[in-house]
């Protein structure tokens, strides 16, 4: 922690979704986050990423070899931004058991801009 009610974290998160059986997308998102601890174990996070997005496509027709199909993935990188609201508490000492509600948007170099919602829980050792 940085002080008693703010902590810095390097966060990595990885969001797959898939929307039928050839169309995928992953994204893998670092970034820095901190957390402001408002009264006890109740915060509020804010986050800043680089997202790399991966992105599968339905498989297209090789026009260098008629009849022959092949993948249509793509490679783009992005910003991430992010805000939640959470609540922490230890089980012991160092170790600290939390859940999150955070809301992502992912602006994405030559692709819709995508908004994300998540629940999470976590274990943090301080």
């Amino acid at each position: 922690g940085a002080t008693e009610d703010l902590t810095l974290a390097l966060d990595l998160d990885i969001w797959f979704q898939l929307l039928d059986g050839d169309n995928q997308n992953w994204l893998v998102v670092p970034g820095p986050e901190l957390n402001y601890f408002i009264t006890g174990g109740l915060f509020v996070r804010v986050g800043i990423g680089m997202a790399l997005a991966f992105v599968k496509n339905e498989a297209i027709e090789d026009v260098a070899t008629p009849g022959k199909d092949i993948d249509d993935t793509d490679f783009t990188l992005g910003f991430d931004g992010s805000v939640g609201l959470g609540y922490e508490f230890f089980v012991n000492s160092n170790l600290a058991f939390g859940m999150v509600l955070e809301g992502d948007y992912f602006l994405l170099d030559e692709y819709d801009d995508v908004i994300g919602i998540s629940l999470s829980v976590g274990i943090r050792y301080y």
